[in-house]
């Protein structure tokens, strides 16, 4: 058993799994896109933050964040600033409870001296949270929490504003909290969605991990080959941000290799031990399409330097 032959066994598997995970990772994306996944969690994060369905719809109303809308204004925004959420809640909360429109021009608001600012969101906080019947109790008690320097300070305007200022600091770093929580429940969906999609896309391929390191053991020919493309592999800075036909190219070479791969007749197991294991290197290859493409390339990498030079370098004493 040569450890030459293993080595290029490896890489040639390694190579078709970059390939599926390629594949996978622009189809995630493709859904991910299709569902709107990133812009509602967004939404639903900022509606538990406000506290209130009405203080919601009309932050996503507010012209800041209207301008963020993509697709003539009927995308949502996956992303917003955080200096433009602590501007946006500051001023809809400053107009809850009065006559005045919330969707007003915010350089209304800016135009205004500190010191109203100041004194206006005392008193929201102050009447909001008076009112156990209103709706926004919530937020009431959040931004409490996080300006108390607001309720500290006297009316001098040059306590007024570094109050302000502080009071921004903190609502910003509690919407990247918030967004940090969020970026973990996002990497979870999608890793689940990687798993589904890279299984879909390893049945529907064929692609069985088991016969194709039997082929790659077996046929020298098909091994030197595959391990050549693999040398020449270069991997994208983003395999999400790549153009579709560039990921139709991933897929028609997995489909032109000389491996076992796709559901032609000899293919196809006859009996229960090959379906078996069949069902086996599906899943493994599955498995490892959701892994992504970035983490097998850097093994592939290594293996590939280590081919070409086994015995590393003695340190000059």
């Amino acid at each position: 058993m040569s450890l030459g032959t293993i080595l290029e066994v490896a890489i040639g598997i390694l190579f078709v799994w970059i390939l599926l995970a390629l594949i996978t990772s622009q189809v995630s994306d493709w859904v991910a896109s299709w569902f709107k996944w990133r812009a509602n969690m967004l939404e639903t994060t900022i509606q538990n933050m406000l506290g209130c369905e009405s203080m919601c719809v009309d932050f996503y109303k507010h012209p800041l964040i209207k301008g963020l809308h993509s697709d003539s204004g009927k995308r949502k925004p996956s992303y917003i600033p955080k200096n433009q959420f602590a501007l946006v809640v500051f001023e809809l909360f400053i107009k809850a409870g009065t006559d005045e429109s919330s969707l007003t021009q915010t350089s209304k608001t800016l135009e205004e001296g500190t010191e109203s600012i100041f004194t206006r969101l005392k008193a929201a906080i102050e009447k909001i949270g008076n009112n156990p019947q209103d709706n926004k109790q919530q937020l009431a008690r959040a931004l409490e929490t996080l300006l108390l320097d607001v309720q500290s300070v006297g009316n001098q305007i040059q306590n007024a504003d570094q109050a302000l200022a502080q009071a921004r600091k903190r609502t910003e770093a509690w919407f990247d909290d918030a967004m940090e929580r969020l970026s973990g429940s996002y990497k979870r969906r999608a890793q689940y969605s990687a798993i589904v999609i890279g299984m879909i896309i390893a049945i529907g391929t064929n692609a069985d991990s088991l016969a194709i390191a039997n082929a790659l053991w077996t046929q020298p020919l098909v091994r030197e080959a595959i391990v050549t493309q693999a040398e020449q592999l270069e991997l994208p800075e983003d395999p999400n941000n790549v153009a579709p036909q560039l990921h139709l190219e991933n897929l028609s070479t997995l489909q032109s290799l000389s491996l076992p791969i796709g559901w032609a007749k000899e293919n196809i197991p006859t009996d229960f031990n090959g379906w078996f294991l069949k069902a086996g290197g599906i899943l493994l290859s599955g498995a490892a399409a959701a892994q992504g493409a970035p983490f097998w390339f850097e093994i592939l990498r290594k293996l590939l330097n280590f081919r070409s030079n086994p015995t590393p370098p003695k340190e000059d004493k």
